[in-house]
C-alpha cells in the first residue's frame, strides 16, 4: 500500500501542478481546462484520503482477527487505533482546504476580475497537501509493517 499511495499522490501532484500553471498562465480560452483539471485533481485528492483511512480501518480489524485467533498480543490493535486517531485529522484539515480553494476558485471564476486570495488559498492547499501526504505516508508505511509482521506471526502459529 505504501508504493500505491506514494503513486496516487505524485499523480495528484502533477494535476495540482498542471492546475496551477493552467491558472498562472490563464486566458479565456484555457478557464474551463483549468476548472476541469482543478475538479479532477481535487477528487483525486479526496479518494487518495477516503482510501487511506479505509486501508488503515479495514488492515485494523484484519489484525485484531489475526492476533485474536492466532492468540498474538493485541499491541497492534493499539497502534492501529493510535495510527488512526493521528490521521482523522488530517484527513478534515484536508478536506477543509479543498472545500477552501474550490470557494475562492468559484468566487473568481463568477466574478469579471481575478481575486487576490484565490492563489494565497491555493499555495496554502499546496503546502497542507504536501505536509498530510508526507505524514500519512509514514503512517501507512509503519501501518504496513505492523499488519505484515502480524500476519507473519498469524501464519507461523497456524503452522504449528
Amino acid at each position: 500500500m505504501p508504493r500505491i499511495f506514494a503513486c496516487l499522490v505524485i499523480a495528484d501532484a502533477i494535476l495540482f501542478g498542471g492546475v496551477v500553471l493552467l491558472g498562472l498562465f490563464a486566458n479565456p480560452d484555457s478557464a474551463d481546462r483549468h476548472i476541469i483539471l482543478a475538479v479532477l485533481a481535487l477528487l483525486l485528492s479526496a479518494l487518495i484520503q477516503v482510501l487511506s483511512f479505509m486501508y488503515l480501518a479495514v488492515g485494523g480489524r484484519v489484525a485484531r482477527q489475526a492476533a485474536h485467533q492466532a492468540g498474538l498480543s493485541t499491541d497492534v490493535v493499539t497502534r492501529t487505533n493510535a495510527k488512526k486517531r493521528r490521521m482523522t485529522p488530517l484527513l478534515g484539515l484536508t478536506i477543509v482546504s479543498l472545500i477552501g480553494v474550490v470557494a475562492t476558485g468559484a468566487s473568481s471564476w463568477r466574478g469579471t476580475t481575478s481575486s487576490w486570495y484565490h492563489p494565497i488559498a491555493v499555495g496554502i492547499l499546496i503546502f497542507l497537501h504536501a505536509w498530510v501526504w508526507f505524514r500519512e505516508f509514514n503512517l501507512i508505511a509503519h501501518f504496513s509493517l505492523d499488519l505484515e509482521s502480524t500476519l507473519d506471526d498469524h501464519a507461523a502459529k497456524k503452522i504449528k
